[in-house]
């Protein structure tokens, strides 16, 4: 199989990549599309590599029934929610909250692709538009089988844009001919994600299921990066949870990047080391170095800056520790300049490689894909 760094990217465009990513399901909602099918398969191929199981599913949030409801009323509507999942070659329905606490009591990483209906209004076309994230439930630690507690992670490929998303537009009156503007305290996202989260909580402390799930706005919680999309202009955001989570499946228990002659280090960071530590701007990073293997430079410098022990000095004395302090957040700094220089560069082109490739490497055949067996 070929790698996802090695998928070739042959001049093409726009219009073609996304037409064959909706025809094959990548873009559609509907689950019955060969996409579903065959995310499943790659997720069997590689279940060998992997110390945990990975459960995915896929969910859809309508702004406009939610964000104007009492928090009870919010509770109400995740209740009634349902998933789709994919189960020995179909697609299955269940609640939301069912299935969640199920995974979440067999100790599963969990992975929800969330879909955002009516997330932004678009004035040029004079409709509401749909926005693709995805969400991480990932245990933090386990009672014999038993996950007792449960780190929750939102990544939105806007990053730290999503601050700007703290109003909501939809269309009112009987011919829907008037815009109704309203200001919210936080990002519509945040809104989502605590009643989410407050409503699971609730579900399974009245079920008395011994699991919790923990979230707070920090971006220990909430990836809050580059906008990914800063120059995409074509509605791509469908793929970057499609990629979130290939990583997920191909490096939860691998490094990253290896010493070679390209590299002269070697990250001992997984996706599990990552989600362990609440890093999840690194764990974004990373993946996007898979779609462009230049950014696996940054990240290497990084790693190197973080090792160095003058920044990594820790005497006794308060003035030593805050300078340490900075140095860290001097580090963690540079990093975020020298992607987002480098995706200034790349401008549409990092955006239509995230596509080519991420699809490609989809496509694969998977059935020719066999683990060496040992006797």
């Amino acid at each position: 199989m070929i790698n996802l760094q090695n998928i070739n990217t042959p001049r093409t465009t726009f219009t073609a990549i996304l037409k064959d990513a909706y025809d094959y399901g990548l873009s559609s909602q509907d689950s019955d599309t060969p996409y579903y099918k065959q995310i499943y398969e790659l997720n069997k191929y590689t279940a060998i590599e992997k110390n945990v199981h990975i459960s995915q599913c896929y969910m859809s949030v309508d702004i406009n029934k939610l964000l104007y409801t009492s928090r009870a009323n919010k509770s109400v509507y995740f209740e009634n929610q349902p998933v789709e999942f994919l189960e020995n070659d179909e697609v299955y329905c269940q609640s939301a909250l069912d299935y969640i606490s199920n995974c979440m009591e067999r100790g599963d990483v969990i992975t929800i692709t969330l879909s955002l209906e009516n997330y932004i209004y678009d004035h040029d076309t004079e409709t509401q538009v749909t926005h693709s994230t995805l969400i991480i439930l990932h245990p933090v630690s386990k009672k014999g089988h038993h996950c007792s507690e449960y780190n929750m992670f939102y990544i939105n490929s806007h990053g730290g844009s999503l601050f700007y998303t703290d109003y909501h537009e939809k269309p009112i009156g009987k011919n829907h001919n008037r815009i109704k503007k309203t200001k919210f305290d936080n990002p519509i996202d945040f809104i989502i994600n605590q009643s989410f989260v407050n409503t699971l909580n609730e579900y399974n402390q009245y079920y008395n299921l011994k699991t919790r799930l923990c979230y707070d706005l920090s971006p220990q919680h909430n990836y809050l990066g580059i906008n990914l999309q800063v120059y995409d202009n074509y509605g791509s955001c469908f793929i970057y949870p499609i990629l979130f989570n290939i990583l997920i499946h191909t490096n939860y228990s691998k490094y990253f990047i290896n010493k070679s002659n390209t590299y002269s280090i070697i990250v001992e960071k997984t996706v599990e080391c990552l989600l362990e530590s609440k890093n999840i701007d690194l764990f974004v990073y990373h993946a996007i170095a898979h779609i462009d293997n230049r950014i696996n430079h940054y990240l290497a410098a990084y790693y190197s800056d973080i090792g160095n022990p003058v920044n990594r000095k820790n005497n006794k004395n308060t003035r030593s520790k805050c300078s340490s302090v900075i140095n860290i957040e001097e580090i963690q700094e540079k990093l975020y300049n020298n992607i987002d220089n480098h995706l200034d560069i790349r401008t549409h082109r990092f955006v239509k490689a995230t596509l080519i490739k991420t699809i490609g490497f989809i496509k694969q055949d998977w059935s020719l894909y066999q683990h060496t067996v040992f006797i």
